[in-house]
């Protein structure tokens, strides 16, 4: 398991890359209209996107490492969901604050 939470960090690091260089994959933002488009501050929403995104993948990685140097490597598959979770509501929450639609 320890291998592939590794793995897992550096998909959301690079994800989180990907988002920045292309906004349209940000999840409801292809599918608006040209106007509501218009009302969204897509080069914060992006950096905000990445920021939080290469946090999971770093949160992840540090904790899966902090795990294995205390011997405790057992409880990395439990430290996975978590922090993902916890990452994922900070990032919906707080995006949307570059949202300026009525």
């Amino acid at each position: 398991m320890e291998f592939s939470s590794y793995i897992i960090g550096i998909i959301f690091i690079g994800l989180g890359f990907l988002i920045k260089a292309f906004p349209g994959l940000i999840a409801g933002y292809n599918t608006m209209s040209d106007e509501e488009k218009k009302n969204i501050d897509v080069e914060g929403l992006g950096t905000y996107g990445r920021n939080c995104l290469v946090g999971i993948g770093l949160a992840i990685i540090i904790a899966i490492g902090v795990l294995n140097l205390l011997e405790l490597s057992y409880y990395a598959e439990y430290a996975f969901f978590p922090i993902v979770l916890v990452g994922m509501i900070a990032m919906i929450v707080g995006s949307q604050k570059y949202d300026h639609n009525p």
